[in-house]
């Protein structure tokens, strides 16, 4: 998982990457749990993919990640 260094979000991801042969039984939806502070948790199943996935996530409090990103320019 990548997320850019510039965004103040932190992800954890619990994803387990099914094989392309593997039957769909195996198969669960991915599911984002949001914690405090623009923390994610990923979990869920999907089949192995040559690119990454792209996801896109509100953030949860606006003031902080603003905030977040001051600090990070004023360093």
């Amino acid at each position: 998982m990548r997320i850019a260094s510039y965004y103040p979000a932190h992800m954890l991801s619990q994803v387990r990457n099914i094989g392309l042969n593997s039957g769909e039984g195996q198969y669960r939806e991915l599911d984002v749990v949001p914690g405090e502070l623009n923390r994610y948790t990923l979990t869920g199943c999907m089949r192995q993919r040559a690119e990454p996935l792209p996801l896109v996530f509100a953030m949860q409090d606006d003031a902080a990640w603003a905030g977040e990103i001051l600090k990070q320019e004023l360093r």
